[in-house]
């Protein structure tokens, strides 16, 4: 008996707290004031704009007669210069997508050019790219047991990596 009178006085105050909710606040009807004009933000002026600095500007503190442009930003004013690294990491990108291209095309012969120049240009390899291109070169020209197993050794091994779904694909599946 007891929790039926529960549940009926939690039915009955979340129907109050509704019923309050919705008809017992006046906020529905109070009217809408406007801001004051003070507080309503300007725009600049004309002469205001052309006295601010744009952002491609450089303010270059010199401390002596010697001294060297900050290496934050170079002479032409560009925020973010193109630096070598910038260069080398543009370069591996694009060959990793011509070598994606050619793994889509399932065009084998490209592929091992390509995984040549990547070895060439990126011994470090620290990512293992050109082994998973090398299992997936080798299951698209010579698909059999022995190819299958190093895809699967690779696939185990490298947990990482974003060629596993294409040796998962062309060698496993």
């Amino acid at each position: 008996m007891s929790s039926k009178r529960q549940v009926v006085v939690l039915v009955a105050a979340a129907s109050c707290a509704s019923f309050l909710c919705l008809f017992g606040t006046d906020l529905q009807d109070a009217p809408v004031e406007p801001l004051p004009a003070a507080s309503v933000p300007k725009p600049p002026s004309e002469t205001a704009r052309a006295r601010s600095p744009s952002l491609t500007t450089i303010v270059r503190h010199e401390t002596g007669p010697n001294s060297q442009p900050s290496a934050a930003a170079d002479l032409e004013g560009h925020p973010h210069p193109i630096t070598p690294e910038h260069e080398r990491i543009q370069r591996e990108l694009q060959l990793i997508q011509q070598l994606n291209d050619a793994l889509d095309l399932r065009d084998a012969p490209h592929l091992r050019v390509l995984i040549a120049d990547y070895a060439r240009e990126y011994p470090d390899d620290p990512n293992a790219m050109r082994a998973g291109y090398e299992r997936v070169a080798d299951c698209i020209e010579e698909p059999g047991e022995r190819t299958r197993e190093a895809g699967r050794d690779y696939y185990e091994r490298e947990r990482a990596s974003t060629l596993r779904r294409y040796v998962r694909r062309i060698c496993l599946e």
